[in-house]
């Protein structure tokens, strides 16, 4: 439910004119179009834990960061850590899906994917060959493509 933040928001802004279902489609339809501009709960997880990490915060607001990534986690359900290949990811580009079937006549999806980091100031760009079930995916190859100095 990676729209919860949202859906409480417009919520609490509308009060009894708030309606579920147009603030689905429409955080649906905006995820189509611009998929990197919403931020999931996995991602907004992930910013709070390095916020923590900083050092930055004082005690009471380091309460509030944990307390905040506690509902978060309530709130879905899922590995909120992300994988090592898109720590600081810059850019994610889509390469190529092919629809595949299997014995069974199940559809499934094979899918490629670049993704560009910046690591300490190297820029590294990582393929992801994956395959994709409906809503599970299943990583089949990684390759670190290019290391380049900036």
């Amino acid at each position: 439910m990676d729209g919860y933040l949202i859906h409480r928001t417009f919520e609490d802004v509308y009060g009894e004119d708030y309606d579920e279902d147009r603030t689905d489609y429409i955080v649906d339809l905006t995820r189509e179009k611009d998929p990197q501009r919403l931020p999931t709960i996995a991602s907004v997880i992930y910013h709070a834990k390095e916020f923590l990490r900083s050092g930055l915060l004082t005690d009471e607001e380091k309460k509030f960061v944990e307390d905040l990534i506690k509902t978060l986690r309530k709130q879905s359900i899922g590995d909120f850590e992300l994988p090592e290949y898109l720590i600081n990811a810059e850019k994610v580009y889509f390469i190529a899906s092919y629809e595949k079937r299997t014995k069974d006549k199940l559809t499934y999806y094979r899918e490629r994917w670049f993704i560009e980091r910046n690591v300490n100031n190297v820029k590294q760009v990582w393929q992801l060959r994956l395959r994709r079930h409906t809503q599970k995916i299943f990583i089949s190859a990684i390759d670190q493509l290019v290391i380049l100095n900036l």
